[in-house]
């Protein structure tokens, strides 16, 4: 949990909570800035499975393995297990009634992690015939994902930040401020 110091113009300020760990701010009147359970599905948790999925990849190439077969399953099983996630997220992110994913969304958070589970996928296929070949496709799927984690975590926190706690939603019409 984090909080924000807004001054109040007057000498004064004030502490506003933010609960990253759930995907919503509280502007300190009560009112949630987002749902956090459509935005922990859509967004922070596919982000937190990048970065997890990445380092098991890696994890996994790095293992003294005594043949291809048990390291080429894991990935397999592993990129094919992103694909269908991102499906998953896909499905989630167009049911969101909180929040409307744009291109820039779309791209981020579903098209480039959908190719880079794809590249391991195929990069674990491919392993068998053509090893060298196949690590690069399993170097670039976990290139991409660690990428994807990183701008994709900044983009959260920045929407929290400057989106989540200036113009929380009102749901129920009336003005709380007061």
């Amino acid at each position: 949990m984090g909080e924000l110091l807004h001054h109040d113009g007057l000498g004064g300020c004030r502490l506003d909570r933010v609960d990253v760990r759930c995907g919503h701010a509280n502007d300190g009147r009560g009112t949630l800035a987002n749902d956090p359970h459509e935005g922990n599905a859509t967004f922070s948790t596919p982000t937190v499975l990048h970065f997890g999925v990445a380092l098991l990849v890696s994890a996994i190439l790095c293992a003294p393995w005594r043949s291809l077969l048990g390291t080429g399953t894991l990935l397999g099983l592993t990129g094919l297990w992103g694909v269908v996630y991102i499906i998953h997220v896909m499905c989630q992110a167009r049911r969101l009634s909180v929040y409307s994913p744009d291109l820039e969304d779309w791209i981020w958070y579903t098209i480039l992690p959908l190719v880079a589970y794809g590249a391991i996928f195929a990069g674990a296929i491919v392993l068998f015939v053509v090893p060298e070949e196949a690590l690069f496709a399993l170097a670039g799927g976990v290139v991409l994902l660690t990428f994807i984690g990183i701008r994709n975590a900044w983009d959260i926190v920045t929407y929290i930040v400057l989106e989540g706690v200036d113009k929380p939603p009102n749901s129920s019409g009336n003005d709380e401020s007061g």
